[in-house]
């Protein structure tokens, strides 16, 4: 009876041991591929960042460039309408000219506060963008008839 009460324990210990070293090696492999998880989303974090600060740097390259355009446009409008001796313009044009350099100084302005907040940015201002670049266009057709 003794020795079926000693090769059971035996049994249990050798299982429980074989057990815990099978559970360490898991624990082992687990961290391994946690360790290479961590590696590749720190990877694809670091790309992610540098496509966003790419993506500010041609998008605020790209506004320059239309805004750069608006103020000529607006510039020869002033000379214009004034040269036309239509000063009563001049209040609108001034109105088109302030939006732009507001406009200027809001893209030049802009701080890296993350990608969400930039995604948010970029379609705010596009649209302001746009709207603007309308009201010149719209202001250049209806006061050159």
């Amino acid at each position: 009876m003794k020795i079926t009460y000693s090769i059971a324990a035996l049994t249990v210990v050798i299982l429980t041991t074989g057990s815990m070293i099978t559970s360490c090696m898991d624990s082992k492999t687990k961290v391994n591929d946690v360790t290479i998880n961590a590696s590749e989303a720190k990877e694809k974090y670091e790309e992610d960042k540098q496509a966003y600060l790419e993506d500010i740097k041609k998008y605020k390259k790209q506004m320059d460039a239309e805004l750069e355009s608006n103020k000529k446009h607006i510039s020869e409008l002033k000379a214009d309408k004034i040269a036309q001796g239509k000063a009563s313009y001049r209040e609108k044009i001034e109105a088109l000219d302030q939006e732009n350099a507001r406009m200027e100084n809001k893209i030049n302005q802009y701080q890296d506060h993350g990608s969400e907040k930039w995604k948010s940015f970029k379609a705010e201002f596009s649209r302001d963008m746009d709207s603007l670049e309308k009201s010149v266009k719209d202001f250049t057709i209806k006061n050159n008839k």
